[in-house]
């Protein structure tokens, strides 16, 4: 087994019904920086939310189209924080605090009565990376706005906002008001520095072709057999795989049970021994 202290698993145990699977596309190799963009919805208009209030479209359009909104955008310092201040003071509430943002968006754009958002998680080893390693995980981004915005009474619980208000940032946060507002069905797309995979790869050799490798059927019956780390989460916590396979995104064998029938199953991420991909590299140079 590897130094203790060493994360080499992550067990997911999760409801399988109306879920979808992580769709990742690489498009960038960036020396010294790991980080994921998928798009969002940020807010609906022109209906009530779940805190009974209905912002309308018109005048959140204008809100939107604030200067210092357009300049953090094209700046790319529009963030968001690791979930909404619990601080009431208002000094507060209208300040972004750099020490738990999370996220970045760059680019909005309007569809019917919605609002969306191009969104980066931070390139840190804080919110921003645990934020990417929970929507890696298979947990829907959910957002929800931060802002000053005038309220008008129509009854005993309900407000609506019919004038533009002062807009300050989109928090990342578990249950948003807006139902609408999450992760939008969407490949992800991953930017992050590939040159520690490819040290390891001899000169003509592509990370596509050690993934293809590694994702054939004889080699990962080789991995079950060799690997220490997949015996040891195996083993000791009695996992039964119905199904296999090498995820490149993370280098680690991925493990699913079957589903029973309520739905559950278990899935291990077991991280890739160092000397197995070392074998596989070597194998592939000498062919």
């Amino acid at each position: 087994m590897e130094n203790a202290k060493q994360t080499i698993a992550a067990f997911i145990c999760e409801q399988t019904l109306d879920t979808q699977d992580v769709k990742i596309t690489h498009i960038e190799n960036r020396p010294g920086v790991h980080f994921i963009r998928f798009p969002a919805c940020l807010q609906t208009y022109n209906v009530f939310n779940r805190n009974n209030r209905k912002y309308m479209l018109e005048p959140m359009k204008k809100s939107w189209a604030a200067p210092h909104l357009q300049e953090l955008i094209k700046a790319g310092d529009f963030m968001g924080e690791n979930g909404h201040t619990d601080s009431n003071s208002p000094k507060r509430i209208v300040t972004i605090d750099p020490k738990v943002v999370c996220h970045r968006i760059t680019r909005i754009w309007f569809k019917g009565n919605a609002i969306y958002g191009d969104i980066e998680t931070l390139n840190d080893d804080l919110y921003g990376k645990q934020f990417m390693m929970h929507v890696l995980q298979n947990c829907k981004a959910a957002f929800s706005l931060r802002a000053l915005v005038p309220l008008t009474k129509i009854d005993a619980v309900r407000t609506e906002i019919r004038q533009p208000g002062h807009i300050i940032a989109v928090d990342r946060v578990i249950l948003p008001s807006h139902k609408e507002a999450y992760q939008v069905d969407a490949p992800i797309e991953m930017i992050k520095s590939t040159q520690a995979l490819e040290s390891t790869i001899p000169t003509g050799q592509s990370n596509e072709d050690l993934t293809m490798t590694l994702e054939s059927a004889s080699w990962l019956d080789y991995i079950q057999e060799q690997s220490v780390n997949l015996k040891t989460i195996m083993n000791n916590f009695e996992v039964t795989a119905e199904s296999m396979h090498y995820e490149p995104t993370t280098d680690s064998v991925v493990l699913q049970e079957a589903t029973d029938e309520t739905g559950f199953r278990r899935t291990a991420i077991v991280k890739m021994d160092e000397y197995i991909r070392n074998e596989v590299s070597s194998m592939m140079a000498k062919l």
